[in-house]
């Protein structure tokens, strides 16, 4: 990475002389955030690097960091880490010379997101911490739900649910009471996996509950995908295999609508185990041979190797 006052320069030197405001901008960045929230990867392609180009042409310096920003939250919603890395990096370096302290704190949290996909967890959750100490000093609720999140899924990761949990709760209540549907259903599914994980199948059952009513009003693909997802997890664990069944179909139904290549792989990959684990060998292949198309596309190795270790089972009349 350059150092800041390089960027700096480069930044004045490039900016093209292109009729746009710091306003017309800023409703770009808007319109951007909101793409990447309803997870529109079509219009997130379309926007990114005209926000970025926008930054550069209004002459207003200040802009550029949060358009680095963006650019780079724009290339992790695209699954582009290496791109977005890069992004964040520059983002990083101005808004410390221009003691931007927000898009500073955003960045150190995307940067943790980064690092914790190439399994450097602890490190993550530092960058994570740094962030959220941060953001509880600025009038950004955004921001503080953001890191917020990140620290309490870190958190709950290692191990640590009852720390996660009071986090969780504590987004919930103030996405709530500022009227922030969508954070706060996003806040409720992570919480209702938190209590999966501590054992407490009837409170995740609930909070799962609850959470996938907040996401079908607030119309979040894979908020709605995950919550379907944890109650079929949940029925088929207290031996409901019909409801399981169901919570499963609907989950790949939602995956569907989403057109996300991530989720349409996952939800083949739930609904063939779970087929495979009754022994319906035939209802279980096609989604298998689904999911392995899909993890193949994606480049997802370790999931990959597990449709096809499960369709090797089947076709070796293995039970599961």
């Amino acid at each position: 990475m350059l150092p800041p006052h390089a960027l700096i320069a480069i930044a004045l030197a490039t900016t093209p002389s292109l009729p746009t405001n710091a306003a017309a901008v800023r409703d770009g960045f808007q319109r951007l955030q909101a793409a990447m929230d309803r997870d529109d990867r079509a219009e997130v392609e379309r926007l990114a690097p005209t926000c970025l180009e926008a930054a550069r042409a209004s002459g207003d310096l200040s802009l550029l960091p949060e358009a680095l920003l963006m650019r780079g939250e724009a290339c992790m919603s695209l699954d582009q880490d290496d791109r977005a890395k890069g992004y964040l990096l520059n983002a990083m370096g101005l808004a410390q010379e221009l003691d931007d302290r927000r898009v500073f704190a955003n960045t150190l949290n995307d940067l943790g997101i980064l690092i914790e996909h190439e399994g450097a967890r602890f490190m993550a959750e530092s960058y994570y911490r740094q962030a959220f100490a941060i953001a509880r000093t600025l009038d950004d609720p955004a921001l503080l739900d953001a890191v917020t999140y990140d620290l309490a899924t870190s958190e709950a990761e290692r191990g640590d649910y009852a720390t996660s949990r009071t986090r969780l709760q504590d987004l919930v209540n103030r996405a709530m009471q500022r009227h922030d549907r969508l954070a706060a259903t996003k806040a409720m599914v992570k919480l209702a996996d938190v209590d999966h994980a501590m054992s407490q199948p009837s409170e995740a059952q609930e909070t799962a509950t609850t959470a996938l009513a907040m996401a079908k009003e607030v119309s979040h693909l894979p908020s709605r995908q995950a919550a379907e997802q944890l109650l079929a997890t949940l029925a088929l664990e207290r031996g409901d295999a019909g409801t399981a069944e169901t919570r499963f179909k609907e989950a790949l139904a939602t995956a569907e609508a989403s057109h996300d290549g991530w989720q349409l792989a996952t939800a083949h990959l739930d609904l063939g185990s779970f087929y495979a684990s009754r022994g319906a060998a035939d209802l279980a292949r096609g989604h298998l041979m689904a999911a392995e198309r899909g993890f193949r596309q994606l480049g997802s190795s370790s999931l990959l190797e597990k449709s096809r270790t499960l369709l090797e089972q089947i076709d070796h009349g293995h039970s599961l």
